[in-house]
């Protein structure tokens, strides 16, 4: 069984997002032929992704990417991803936090 090593952000509402993971064997060599894909969960349990397909960047040493938009309002999601030859599985979260959202104020 092989690992995955996964990093994702805390992000502004609606801005572009990348999740990247690292998928190693299991002696920990890097693996750039695997099929990882990526399920980000919402708190309620539904899908705000389902099974998308991270793309190997060239070169790298095991590392798969998947750009997205983040959610438009504050929200918490958990990425799963799951690797097949080798199987491995990991989990991160994934923020928008009330911070990052522009605040509307008015002057006086």
């Amino acid at each position: 069984m092989g690992n995955i090593r996964i990093t994702g952000s805390i992000y502004a509402p609606t801005e572009a997002a990348t999740i990247y993971a690292q998928v190693l064997d299991d002696v920990g060599n890097p693996v750039d032929t695997s099929t990882v894909t990526l399920s980000l969960f919402r708190a309620d349990g539904t899908k705000f992704l389902d099974g998308v397909t991270m793309t190997y960047i060239a070169g790298s040493n095991g590392i798969y990417k998947y750009e997205f938009t983040a959610p438009s309002e504050v929200e918490r999601l958990v990425a799963d991803v799951k690797s097949i030859n080798p199987t491995a599985y990991g989990v991160e979260d994934i923020y928008v936090p009330e911070w990052a959202v522009p605040k509307v104020g008015f002057e006086l």
